[in-house]
């Protein structure tokens, strides 16, 4: 058994640690890391298209971070739990805070 382990590559390794032995599960791991990597080529490419929205996305983080701009309760419902709305990208600490819900339908 130890032999047919250590004939494995490690991503083989790693799928039958996380996975186990059940083929169903081995099907679910790869279909989501499949997921993952199709995601993160996706932000990439949109982050190569948005120069501009990546730079005030990350200048807005971290001047929230710094205390330099408050993060404020969402300005429809005031949940606590928020994210950055700019409505100009050129003016990256301009921003609106909103929850997910209402940041989603701020794009529509």
């Amino acid at each position: 058994m130890r032999d047919y382990y250590q004939s494995k590559t490690p991503e083989e390794r790693h799928r039958m640690f996380v996975a186990g032995r059940d083929p169903e599960r081995v099907a679910a791991y790869d279909k989501a890391r499949a997921n993952t990597e199709e995601r993160r080529a996706s932000l990439r490419r949109s982050n190569a298209r948005n120069p501009e929205k990546v730079r005030a996305r990350d200048l807005a983080r971290a001047a929230a971070r710094q205390g330099k701009i408050l993060k404020l309760p969402c300005v429809v419902c005031g949940k606590e739990k928020v994210e950055a709305h700019h409505q100009d990208y050129a003016k990256p600490l301009e921003v609106i805070w909103y929850c997910r819900l209402h940041h989603v339908e701020a794009h529509r």
